[in-house]
């Protein structure tokens, strides 16, 4: 989904169009069930049964690393990526601490890191790595670490 895409983003339980609400973004972004029932939403062409169609979300509290891992490689295999929300610190391009939204879109398990595409670039990043957005890697367990540092969670 483009940057139109998440302006015109309207599932029926949405009251206005738009993933984040511009009225309170860049201060507070989406939540992580909003940006579930927004790819549902679309993935599923707007049917009827969109809130259900493939997104679901799964909590910070009590995950492990095996179950994080275990929704990763089915995902993918699957065709899917991974929506998580993070811990920033935790990402090696960024040098500060803020909750933030990845998609996790593949894994190596031999070098034991997950790749994972960042949107935020130079303006929105502002740490000191300041670098555009792309596909990184970084360790399994540090993106382990970072999803259960910000505590929200994932949609799979």
């Amino acid at each position: 989904m483009d940057l139109v895409g998440l302006l015109q983003v309207k599932p029926p339980n949405f009251s206005s169009a738009g993933l984040p609400s511009f009225s309170t973004y860049p201060t507070t972004g989406s939540s992580l069930s909003d940006s579930r029932d927004a790819l549902n939403g679309e993935a599923s062409g707007h049917s009827s049964t969109w809130s259900t169609f493939f997104y679901q979300t799964v909590g910070a509290s009590g995950l492990t690393s095996a179950t994080l891992h275990h929704d990763v490689t089915r995902d993918i295999w699957g065709g899917h990526a991974v929506f998580a929300d993070v811990d920033t610190a935790y990402l090696p391009n960024w040098s500060r601490s803020l909750g933030h939204s990845i998609a996790i879109v593949g894994y190596d398990d031999s070098a034991g890191t997950y790749a994972y595409v960042d949107t935020c670039g130079h303006r929105c990043n502002g740490s000191t790595q300041s670098t555009d957005g792309g596909v990184w890697h970084v360790s399994q367990s540090r993106m382990y670490q970072a999803i259960v540092a910000l505590g929200a969670g994932y949609a799979r």
